[in-house]
């Protein structure tokens, strides 16, 4: 996705791990490597960062990328419980910089579509919406098998994945109102209940 933005360059990565860390290198030939992410937040040759690294990991990159007043990309989950979910809103909130969640399919071709019929008014009044995700069966990382890693946390995730996307506006949630016969559509930064 990042490499679609004309205006995004990928300038340095941190990866702890030597063999990783030399593999990117290879890959992103013109990136400066860091060792550890923290000496890569205070080199100052960065505006943003992406936080692709084993769910239990984001909140605190989060938090200190936010710290750091840079913007932030993270995948999802937010954190692994509420309570990191939480502190990673209000570092957000007091950087005032950008922070998004990973929801790739909200800018997936026929997901915009879907959402260009909606706001037309093009395929009637909604009432509910479901939707799922799969993939074809693969290998799972260990850290996916461990909820104290981040994994096995869907129903964690459910709830936390609203709070960091809310700078964008494809966050939207559908509550039901107190008429049962009204849907109405509002931008929330609340845990999903």
């Amino acid at each position: 996705m990042l490499q679609s933005l004309a205006t995004a360059k990928l300038v340095a990565i941190a990866e702890a791990d030597p063999v990783n860390r030399a593999a990117a290198g290879r890959l992103a030939p013109t990136c400066t490597l860091f060792e550890d992410f923290q000496d890569l937040l205070r080199s100052g040759a960065i505006d943003a960062v992406v936080i692709c690294l084993p769910p239990h990991l984001h909140a605190a990159s989060a938090i200190a990328a936010f710290q750091a007043r840079l913007h932030v990309y993270v995948e999802k989950p937010l954190a692994p419980s509420m309570h990191e979910g939480a502190a990673v809103v209000s570092a957000w909130q007091a950087a005032g910089t950008i922070g998004m969640m990973g929801f790739n399919f909200r800018f997936h071709p026929q997901v915009r579509a879907v959402r260009a019929h909606l706001e037309r008014h093009a395929i009637g009044r909604m009432l509910a919406v479901r939707g799922s995700f799969t993939i074809l069966p693969h290998a799972i990382p260990g850290w996916k098998q461990h909820r104290s890693l981040g994994g096995g946390c869907s129903s964690i995730s459910r709830r936390t994945t609203s709070t960091l996307c809310a700078t964008s506006s494809a966050n939207r949630s559908f509550r039901h109102s107190p008429r049962p016969d009204r849907w109405q559509q509002r931008v929330t930064m609340q845990p999903y209940s």
